[in-house]
């Protein structure tokens, strides 16, 4: 397998969306972003500023992709998919290890994993807790989040 970066943005486009749309109804989901958002995206931000790598077979067969932001300082995750049959050969996590070196080639200095799922711990990731101060115009609000948040504990344990 290789990871190498797009040399088609429309083509890749297809593929990633169609991955994107495979992995979240494997969920029992939608995919986040539609995929006029994402060609938007790539319209605007491409080549400047996105990274767009795919793990390739020796076939020719493209099995996973990931588009990644970059800056002079920093660069996250932005989205990434793959398709189900080929998970045993963690084509997204060599994509990721990819986009670090070449995000850090850039003088990418921080990366930004987008969470913290299991397997973003291997690469060296930390929590990141940053406080924030919300307001809000309507007073129930805040106790009605709180009664949402307990309720799903008490579910969870349920």
């Amino acid at each position: 397998m290789v990871i190498r970066e797009t040399d088609d943005p429309e083509k890749f486009l297809d593929i990633h969306y169609d991955q994107c749309k495979s992995v979240m109804q494997g969920k029992g989901l939608e995919p986040l972003r539609s995929k006029s958002h994402l060609c938007e995206l790539i319209k605007i931000l491409y080549p400047n500023y996105l990274l767009l790598l795919e793990a390739v077979t020796p076939g020719g067969e493209v099995i996973a992709t990931g588009i990644y932001a970059t800056s002079d300082k920093s660069a996250c995750s932005f989205s990434s998919g793959s398709y189900r049959a080929y998970s045993q050969f963690c084509a997204n996590e060599l994509i990721r290890w990819e986009a670090f070196k070449r995000c850090k080639a850039k003088g990418a200095s921080f990366f930004n994993n987008n969470g913290c799922m299991d397997f973003k711990l291997k690469f060296g990731a930390l929590r990141d807790y940053r406080p924030r101060i919300v307001f809000s115009r309507y007073k129930w609000l805040f106790p009605l989040r709180k009664f949402f948040k307990d309720f799903r504990k008490i579910i969870v344990k349920g």
